[in-house]
């Protein structure tokens, strides 16, 4: 016998949801039957079930969910979606798997999806399960916008912000000051030189652009170590994007401060000093770091090891392409050694081409590599091994690695688009952290990446 959709739902309470295998049945069953106000219902009475568990329980619901409907379009999704809690949600999960990046050409699909959800406030109260983030990457064009779009897109940026939805980075806090300059308004125009003036470390400007807002009088840097709680919660009530974690903090030879606030701490002469956002210090000039959550001070230690591709600066836009096509895979795959050094070569604006020959150090040896900043300037030696290398063996690769490691380059770059065997791999390692090289391995998908990333093919 044949249940229908209306009789299934008057014979289920809302507190059955918490058998997840049940809500997997009824779900299947919506689907298969077509009908969309059924679909809308369950979203609803899964509601009690969703808040009551914890997140592992919301993230299998959301994710069962965008597997049944991904594939949908946005009018369609929001139809269904709009007028329910977990319909919120999995609105927003879907429009973050959708558009990984917030730029130009997927701006107006956020804006849209957030206009049309009628439960923001109920989602910022109990938070997000997902860990996946958003690139948020908005340049210049959007001062073109109409005003009432750039308004809502303000307002967008800020939510997405407040639930922990944006990755968080410099080119982040860049979009925000681009969408408060481009609002053209007395107060968020003064937001936009509030950012710049921390970018550009101008602590005058700063507290005249603060004060402005009812905020202290930051002249030295004695007031921000002074006011170093008092500044952060002026800022937040500014809608300002600040953030503070100690694991944005980078220890490759300098300490360089991936937060958008102060950092603050003891020098080895230990006297209190602060340095900006986005800014270095020479690491031996430092004695311990304040740690603002657990509020003390704790000492560093200088890590040298793994580089991941895309935290390397200058290969920054890697991050943009979650997935590498097929075809650029294949590409990368029938590359020589000389095509390869050629393309990353392009990528870092070196000219100085070396043909490969067995006096040469590395098959790239460029002082063109950025590591955490545009300041940060290193020398590096990349080698690469191309098609002809169909399984890569440590008696191949050692013997430039030791050269490497023997040079004055600080960073050894290992580009591979084939096999390689776990010894070599393990020695190349093994090698770089003895001599306290830090190092990254790129394969054939990361590789693939780096060129989709900035347009090489």
């Amino acid at each position: 016998m044949s249940i229908d959709n209306e009789t299934l739902f008057e014979c289920l309470n809302e507190e059955d949801f918490n058998d997840f295998t049940l809500f997997e049945k009824v779900l299947n069953k919506i689907m298969a039957s077509g009908d969309k106000s059924a679909f809308k219902t369950v979203l609803k009475k899964i509601q009690f079930s969703f808040l009551a568990n914890g997140d592992s329980y919301r993230t299998r619901v959301l994710e069962k969910i965008l597997s049944k409907v991904q594939d949908l379009p946005i009018e369609e999704i929001l139809s269904i979606s709009s007028d329910s809690l977990v319909g919120n949600y999995f609105a927003l999960c879907w429009i973050s798997k959708k558009e990984p990046v917030i730029n130009e050409k997927t701006a107006t699909k956020y804006i849209q999806t957030i206009n049309n959800l009628e439960h923001l406030q109920d989602v910022c109260c109990f938070g997000f399960p997902f860990s996946d983030q958003v690139l948020l990457q908005l340049a210049g064009e959007i001062e073109n916008l109409d005003p009432n779009v750039l308004k809502q897109l303000s307002f967008t940026a800020k939510f997405l912000f407040q639930l922990d939805l944006l990755h968080k980075s410099r080119s982040m806090v860049e979009s925000f000051r681009r969408i408060f300059y481009a609002t053209g308004t007395p107060e968020d125009i003064l937001r936009s030189n509030l950012i710049s003036a921390l970018f550009n470390k101008d602590l005058k400007q700063f507290s005249f652009v603060l004060t402005k807002f009812g905020g202290p009088q930051v002249n030295r840097e004695e007031d921000l170590l002074n006011n170093y709680f008092e500044i952060w919660k002026y800022l937040e009530k500014l809608t300002l994007p600040v953030y503070y974690n100690s694991d944005n903090l980078r220890y490759n030879g300098v300490i360089f401060n991936d937060n958008f606030y102060f950092l603050k701490y003891q020098g080895i002469d230990g006297i209190e000093r602060i340095l900006f956002p986005f800014d270095q210090a020479p690491l031996e000039n430092i004695r311990s770091i304040y740690d603002p959550v657990a509020m003390t001070y704790y000492s560093p230690n200088e890590t040298y090891g793994r580089l991941k591709l895309e935290r390397i600066y200058s290969f920054k836009e890697t991050e943009t392409v979650e997935k590498p096509s097929i075809e650029a895979i294949t590409a990368v795959k029938s590359m020589t050694e000389d095509e390869i050094d050629d393309k990353i070569r392009k990528i870092l604006e070196d000219p100085n081409r070396c043909p490969h020959s067995p006096v040469e150090v590395t098959d790239i040896f460029t002082q063109c590599l950025y590591v955490n900043n545009r300041d940060d300037l290193r020398w590096a030696g990349i080698i690469s091994k191309g098609r002809s290398f169909g399984n890569l063996t440590s008696q191949q690769l050692t013997h430039q690695v030791v050269k490497a490691c023997f040079s004055p380059v600080q960073i050894v770059i290992l580009v591979y688009v084939n096999k390689i065997q776990h010894e070599a791999l393990c020695e190349f390692i093994k090698l770089c952290e003895f001599h306290a090289k830090n190092y990254c391995v790129i394969d054939e998908r990361s590789l693939a990446r780096l060129f989709m990333a900035y347009k090489i093919f």
